[in-house]
């Protein structure tokens, strides 16, 4: 997700957007996103029957749990908004994920596999889609 978030942020229809990228999930993604009123998470995703370059898109609470939305070390996403609110946080009244469908998610690193690198405009076709669609 790091290198679409890169073209996206490059692109002059999103240049009202704030992208931002990190490295964590769970409960550290609330103060990345306090004080937005809507937001899109992008994210990677491995299920038995998705096909490695295939986007989704979620509208929260109604999704899968991602990959890197969670921490292995820490609460769901889910709990994680769910304590915030509880805390008073101010968080995103909306908040779409958008998912890629991966093939290895147990590899760790900012390298595409070549299965998505040759989809990557495909890719980054599907999710400007959901951004004009969303935003």
């Amino acid at each position: 997700p790091v290198h679409l978030i890169g073209k996206l942020a490059t692109k002059p229809r999103f240049k009202h957007l704030t992208f931002l990228t990190s490295p964590v999930g769970g409960i550290e993604l609330i103060t990345l996103i306090e004080g937005y009123s809507s937001a899109v998470l992008l994210d990677t995703l491995k299920t038995a029957k998705g096909r490695p370059g295939e986007v989704k898109h979620y509208l929260f609470p109604l999704f899968n749990e991602t990959y890197h939305l969670s921490s292995q070390h820490d609460v769901s996403f889910e709990q994680a908004m769910e304590l915030g609110k509880r805390l008073g946080v101010q968080l995103p009244v909306t908040i779409h994920i958008v998912a890629i469908e991966i093939e290895d998610n147990l590899a760790l690193g900012e390298e595409m596999s070549p299965s998505i690198l040759g989809q990557l405009d495909v890719i980054l076709g599907a999710v400007e889609a959901v951004l004009e669609e969303v935003m």
